[in-house]
This record gives C-alpha cells, sequence and structure tokens, in this order.
C-alpha cells in the first residue's frame, strides 16, 4: 500500500504495474495489474517482499520482442543464421 501511495503522487491510477517476485526462481510469480489494483491482487497472491516492481505505460507495448539474441539478427559482432 506505501509503495502505491508513493507512486501514485507521480502516475494516474491506470499506470500499468508489473511485480516480479523471485525472479529465475522456480517458483518465480508475475503478477500484472494497475496502480489501483496491484495491492490487492499482491495480497490475494501473497506476494510480500523480495520482489521487482516495475511502473510505466511502455508495459502496454505490444510491438516485437528484442531480436538482440536472435540467432538470425545480425549485429557489429557477429552475423546472423
Amino acid at each position: 500500500d506505501s509503495v502505491v501511495r508513493n507512486l501514485s503522487i507521480h502516475y494516474p491510477s491506470s499506470t500499468p504495474v508489473t511485480v516480479v517476485s523471485r525472479v529465475t526462481w522456480p517458483d518465480q510469480h508475475i503478477v500484472s495489474g494497475d496502480l489501483s489494483s496491484i495491492a490487492d491482487m499482491l495480497k490475494s497472491e501473497g506476494i510480500r517482499k523480495t520482489a521487482m516492481i516495475i511502473v510505466g505505460r511502455f508495459l502496454l507495448n505490444k510491438g516485437d520482442l528484442s531480436k538482440l539474441y536472435d540467432a538470425s539478427f545480425t549485429t557489429e559482432y557477429r552475423q546472423g543464421e
């Protein structure tokens, strides 16, 4: 609740938020919502600590994934397949 209160000073309540708990662990958990709903969602999922909070409209981007690690993508340092 306190994180949402602090973020709400700078962002509208409709701002997308994603919280990732225990990143890269077998029990990794991802919760997405907006500032108006994320606190209740996290409570219902039991996430209280050790989480990364990502905030911003960029989370709505439905564009293509990065090609950086795509084997067919050519970079300055390697030729794509």
